[in-house]
């Protein structure tokens, strides 16, 4: 129910029609919305073409302010992740996983993170995150991949 008020408050925070191309925020209330969920929108704003170049470099600009970072960002951009990146930085470069398998242990919180079949992936994906940093992806490749 929280995502779904969440979505709700974004969707009233963008200017204009929400079937039409988002050109900016108002930036008080994004200010509001905490880093992971702006990261799962970053995602979707982006995935969808939903935002106009300075509707982008606003966003991002919040990004960063509340403390993605630059790196992360970079990597995000281009739909990729890496080792060290944040679980934030995932968020805003593959979006909502389909699955999170969570374990708690003296060692501290790690999460198997499943991505399945999208635009930027070509097969199902497993990414590992210990305290909320990327340790490993792992993902199958078959005879006929070219990467």
């Amino acid at each position: 129910m929280k995502g779904l008020v969440t979505a709700f408050a974004v969707i009233a925070l963008l200017t204009g029609c929400v079937m039409r191309q988002v050109s900016a925020f108002k930036e008080d209330g994004l200010r509001k919305i905490d880093l992971t969920q702006l990261c799962y929108d970053y995602y979707t704003l982006r995935r969808d073409r939903r935002m106009t170049p300075d509707a982008t470099a606003q966003l991002e600009k919040i990004l960063l302010e509340k403390g993605l970072p630059a790196t992360d960002l970079k990597l995000a951009q281009q739909n990729r992740i890496g080792v060290g990146m944040t679980q934030n930085g995932l968020y805003a470069a593959w979006g909502r996983a389909n699955v999170e398998k969570r374990l708690v242990d003296r060692q501290g919180v790690r999460i198997r993170h499943s991505y399945g079949y999208s635009d930027h992936l070509n097969r199902p994906t497993y990414v590992y995150t210990e305290d909320g940093i990327i340790t490993a992806w792992q993902d199958q490749r078959t005879k006929y991949d070219n990467r």
